[in-house]
């Protein structure tokens, strides 16, 4: 192995060790008084941190940077246990294949104001490995260095970088973007997800998606499954099932998600978009009427679908109360009507009014290849008087 940098580096360096992707940030391998007391005072001021007991310590732990960590790491041994034990506190990892180039990106995002970028690339029968880490304090910052691995795939190597970050944060990451076209599930060390909120996976085999789709919690805040070609899969109506897709607040299917009606009308998404292959009009019918009795999923925002067929406006509209986007129309709900159409381009436009509140409504838009269904009307009050107001978001 040999490394580059700005400085000369030892080539032994090993990059399998965490802390070495800092040592140009300022760490050293053994604190200095004055780290030592400015991390007090960074704390509080602990004067009496040796007397504190594990438990306190590690509730300090959970709140410092990961620099920090470390430096507290080399302070003591009874500190450096803890922090090895005590999970680190990782907002983001995201990896991504390259389609073109023979690499993978891997993005670690620590905080808003510190992520760690780290490219593997393949060179020949060796690994390139440039990373970068970004400060966002009160002024941006960054340290470069890169890395040649003699003899290994470059792939192994970013999924080891990867799930060694993962367990050092005890699988407990609450984002996660993974766009590979083979994750290696069989070899994988992660078992579980508890702490994700938010999953984004990219790829065409059905059972990598499921396999991370089993790892994270039943109701995400978002959900986003995208085949880097359409054609190739598609989201059977085996796979949707999972309370996964049925309870996540956002769900998002960039392909064909093979939805029954049965199922469609089961989903709480207040955001839900897919190509659907054989969700009727009688089932779109019925996902609108839910709403309209007050049954629809929670807080609900909006319900796109890119439709091949022919839209069958009479059986969607069937035995709802609805009103044309017409010029009379228009006068009423002023700008709202451009800003909407600019938005989302021409077709037709009715709106749907509920029969719990009639000051609230939904818009149903349809246009070529095309129909939305989008909360609009928003119940509101003027001068003790309830009115409409008309957005979406």
């Amino acid at each position: 192995m040999s490394s580059t940098s700005d400085g000369v580096q030892d080539e032994e360096e090993d990059f399998s060790n965490l802390e070495s992707l800092f040592e140009d940030s300022g760490i050293e391998k053994r604190a200095t008084q004055k780290e030592i007391s400015d991390l007090l005072a960074y704390i509080g001021g602990f004067e009496k941190w040796n007397d504190l007991n594990d438990d306190c310590r590690i509730q300090v732990l959970k709140f410092l940077e990961y620099e920090d960590r470390c430096r507290l790491g080399f302070c003591s041994k009874r500190d450096n246990l803890l922090v090895e034990s005590t999970p680190l506190h990782l907002h983001a990892i995201q990896v991504e294949e390259g389609t073109l180039v023979n690499n993978v990106a891997v993005q670690i995002v620590f905080s808003s104001r510190k992520l760690l970028n780290v490219i593997f690339t393949k060179q020949g029968n060796d690994t390139h490995i440039g990373w970068t880490f970004f400060f966002y304090n009160r002024s941006s910052k960054s340290k470069s260095n890169i890395v040649i691995l003699n003899s290994t795939d470059y792939r192994k190597e970013a999924v080891k970088f990867v799930e060694k970050w993962m367990k050092k944060c005890n699988y407990e990451v609450e984002n996660l973007i993974v766009e590979m076209t083979d994750y290696p599930i069989e070899t994988s060390q992660i078992k579980r997800l508890p702490r994700c909120k938010r999953l984004r996976i990219m790829g065409d085999r059905l059972d990598v998606t499921e396999w991370w789709i089993q790892k994270v919690p039943e109701k995400l805040s978002s959900l986003e499954l995208s085949p880097y070609d359409d054609k190739k899969l598609i989201y059977t109506s085996e796979f949707l099932h999972h309370p996964q897709i049925t309870e996540s607040e956002i769900v998002r299917f960039y392909g064909f998600a093979d939805f029954t009606d049965e199922q469609f009308l089961k989903t709480n998404a207040k955001l839900i978009t897919f190509s659907p292959v054989r969700l009727t009009s009688d089932g779109i019918n019925e996902y609108i009427k839910k709403w309209v009795n007050g049954n629809g999923a929670p807080n609900f925002q909006r319900a796109v679908f890119r439709i091949s067929d022919e839209i069958e406006e009479r059986r969607i509209l069937n035995g709802l109360e609805c009103r044309t986007w017409d010029k009379e129309f228009k006068r009423e709900i002023g700008s709202f009507w451009n800003d909407f159409l600019r938005m989302l381009g021409g077709g037709r436009c009715f709106q749907i009014p509920s029969r719990v509140d009639p000051y609230e409504s939904l818009t149903l838009h349809m246009d070529i290849g095309y129909m939305g269904i989008y909360k609009t009307g928003h119940k509101t009050t003027t001068d003790g008087r309830p009115q409409t107001l008309y957005y979406f978001s």
